[in-house]
């Protein structure tokens, strides 16, 4: 079944109207206008002008109004029928998507368990060290990708793993472990090796700017020990009498003796 115009001898190629008689006519109305200057006392002609003016815009912008509005008539009905017709078709078309989706994720999700199981028959002694989904690619869900290229691209990217770990350890590095968590974490050789240089080369400016203790002097205190020579300090006697009660004098003596103050009595 088609789409099919039954009427299409309805539609307009051009809508005519006396464009030509009311440009030339308007053109000569207007140009009286053209730098015109109206004073106090001719301000009222100057509303008049723009009264008609605006009079005369007004009557042709309505006539546009018209015109569209007659022939988006006709439009807006064809559109409406459109619309129900794309609303039949787009019902039973959005069940039929859920079911296709709902079809698709269950084969992705079959897909990934033999990804799964093939991973995890093929990983062998690098188990405890890399996981799929350090490796997973999304692409290999893909329904134009089959599991044997899966299966393929696997089997290569385990070799280059094993390959790459052992060319760590050939280098006997002292930072052996860290370049291999390096390696782990990024699946790039050379980021390793860009971490092995960064170690040793800070391992050198260390041991540059380190002080050798052989070169450090321990000076003796006892031999530079300054002997201060100390004056005796000089004693002095003040006598002087304080008046008061038996009571306050013994209150007194007492605080003196507690404080090592000689006291002579109380005369």
């Amino acid at each position: 079944m088609e789409f099919q115009l039954i009427s299409p001898q309805t539609f307009v190629n051009a809508i005519e109207f006396n464009y030509d008689d009311l440009h030339k006519w308007i053109t000569e109305q207007v140009e009286k206008y053209q730098n015109l200057t109206y004073t106090d006392e001719t301000i009222k002609d100057a509303k008049e002008d723009r009264a008609s003016l605006n009079k005369f815009k007004e009557r042709i912008d309505a006539a546009r109004k018209d015109v569209k509005k007659r022939y988006l008539e006709p439009y807006n009905n064809f559109e409406d029928k459109v619309k129900t017709l794309l609303k039949l078709i787009e019902e039973p078309a959005a069940a039929i998507d859920t079911q296709v989706k709902d079809y698709e994720e269950r084969k992705k999700a079959e897909k990934k368990k033999q990804i799964e199981d093939y991973f995890n028959a093929t990983i062998g002694d690098l188990s405890n060290l890399l996981t799929l989904d350090k490796i997973f690619n999304t692409k290999w869900l893909n329904a134009t990708v089959t599991i044997k290229n899966v299966q393929t691209e696997i089997d290569q990217i385990l070799a280059k793993v094993k390959f790459d770990l052992q060319t760590i350890k050939d280098l006997k590095s002292e930072w052996e472990l860290t370049l291999i968590d390096t390696y782990l974490n990024t699946l790039d050789i050379a980021a390793a090796l860009r971490e092995k240089t960064r170690l040793e080369e800070r391992k050198k400016a260390l041991e540059e700017t380190e002080p050798a203790q052989e070169n450090i002097q321990v000076s003796d205190p006892v031999s530079e020990q300054v002997t201060e020579q100390v004056e005796p300090v000089k004693i002095y006697t003040r006598k002087f009498w304080v008046k008061g009660t038996a009571d306050q004098l013994k209150t007194l003596g007492q605080y003196m003796k507690d404080n090592g103050i000689e006291y002579g009595g109380i005369e």
